[in-house]
């Protein structure tokens, strides 16, 4: 008659079949979750190598860029519809988001006050200007001399 081998932990412990079981699940889950951050740490080094959207103009081009939007509107902010001052210069503004699919085609292109760029951000124009009217956002601040 043969003698049936058992199973033993690390210190030779004898083992039941249901803790063997679960020594087994457990080592199972974390080869999974060592598998998990292996792949998570290969994803996010892929999405920092991956270059940033970025209008392709720079320097003296965007300048004139930026001067002429302004002019074509009059000197005044596309989003608050105050003018533009040496404090509140214009900056150049997405009508449609970059995130929402929208280009660098000068005809999305619109310019506007720094602090309205940045209070905007993807928001829709007409959601930006009502959160303005209804006191929801602050009005960029006011030249004091």
């Amino acid at each position: 008659m043969a003698r049936r081998a058992k199973e033993t932990d690390c210190k030779g412990a004898a083992l039941t079949r249901l803790d063997y079981e679960k020594l087994r699940l457990a080592a199972k889950a974390l080869a999974e979750a060592k598998a998990d951050r292996e792949w998570f740490a290969k994803q996010s080094a892929r999405k920092q190598s991956k270059p940033k959207k970025r209008s392709g103009l720079r320097g003296p081009q965007k300048r004139r860029l930026v001067i002429a939007l302004a002019e074509q509107q009059g000197n005044l902010c596309a989003l608050c519809e105050q003018p533009f001052t040496e404090s509140h210069p214009p900056t150049i503004d997405h009508k449609q988001p970059l995130m929402h699919g929208g280009t660098d085609r000068i005809a999305n292109l619109q310019a506007a006050h720094g602090w309205c760029n940045r209070r905007r951000g993807a928001m829709s124009i007409w959601m930006f200007r009502r959160m303005l009217a209804n006191g929801r956002i602050e009005p960029p601040p006011s030249e004091e001399s």
